[in-house]
């Protein structure tokens, strides 16, 4: 409600302003957290309250929705940067060719596709029975179907590489000026040089699959970037996995025993697999004490 009543004073004023001015289009207000702290907001019986009256906790909320509305800006942007440069790339292609960009997308693309066998079919729904759960018949078309445009998406993807790998493609994103926040290492386990130029803490749930792949990400950044990057590990697991807890403890554990990398490593190889009994035998095999 209280947003509301914020857009509809808004819209008061601008009405006001063109009641007593020459009609015209009412400016943009400032985003709320740019205003200054003595900016009046308002009056009660005449005085005037300030924007510095609003309290620690709107202010909190007022700075995330600010942090993420800028985020979700320039991923929009940079999404929509990469499609013009894929177009681009496509469209400067074909041309070579002597073809429209449609006419060299479906060379390129459906001269790749080769429809499912029955028999790729068949094993993806054997694979997946107790999951499907509706009879060969029923689930196949769609199998196919999925199966085709996981092939056609690789395609893509392959063709879009070897045209950048031709190109001199280079981004000048405008970056925003998004809140900063001191975040303190503690105690948790660091990788790479104390000098590096850039340091991520990462947060994360050894029994999440979405933190698996950023961890996979994180490592081949270090291989990347060698002696430049340092990651430090936080413990974030999450309430519906209900082993990622005692996962986080076994890894403090071979943290003190200085082993907290070999044993990060074996629960992410077996994400899988993380009962009592999984996390002492990892344990067992970097020869930790039990």
């Amino acid at each position: 409600m209280r947003y509301l009543m914020i857009a509809c004073l808004g819209a008061v004023a601008c009405a006001e302003t063109a009641a007593h001015t020459t009609p015209k289009a009412c400016p943009p207000p400032a985003p709320a957290a740019d205003l200054a702290p003595d900016t009046v907001l308002g009056t009660v019986n005449g005085a005037p309250f300030r924007r510095d009256a609003l309290g620690e906790e709107y202010e909190a909320e007022l700075r995330n929705l600010r942090n993420e509305s800028l985020q979700r800006e320039l991923h929009l942007l940079w999404v929509a940067a990469d499609d013009a440069v894929i177009d681009a790339l496509i469209e400067a292609e074909a041309k070579q060719q002597g073809l429209t960009a449609r006419e060299f997308r479906r060379k390129t693309l459906e001269g790749k596709m080769a429809l499912p066998t029955d028999e790729e079919v068949r094993a993806i729904y054997d694979a997946n029975r107790e999951v499907i759960d509706v009879p060969f018949e029923e689930a196949a078309p769609h199998i196919k179907r999925q199966l085709a445009e996981e092939q056609f998406a690789a395609i893509e993807r392959t063709m879009i590489e070897e045209l950048r790998a031709k190109a001199d493609v280079r981004f000048k994103l405008p970056l925003p000026e998004l809140p900063r926040f001191p975040v303190e290492l503690g105690d948790a386990p660091v990788r790479g040089p104390a000098g590096a130029k850039v340091t991520i803490i990462e947060f994360s749930d050894f029994e999440c699959p979405y933190c698996g792949r950023a961890s996979q990400m994180l490592k081949k950044l270090q291989e990347l970037y060698p002696g430049q990057l340092r990651l430090a590990f936080r413990d974030f697991p999450l309430s519906q996995h209900k082993n990622a807890h005692a996962a986080s403890i076994a890894a403090q554990c071979a943290h003190a025993q200085k082993q907290f990398w070999p044993y990060h490593d074996l629960l992410w190889a077996n994400s899988r697999a993380l009962a009592a009994e999984d996390l002492r035998r990892y344990a067992g095999e970097l020869k930790l004490d039990l």
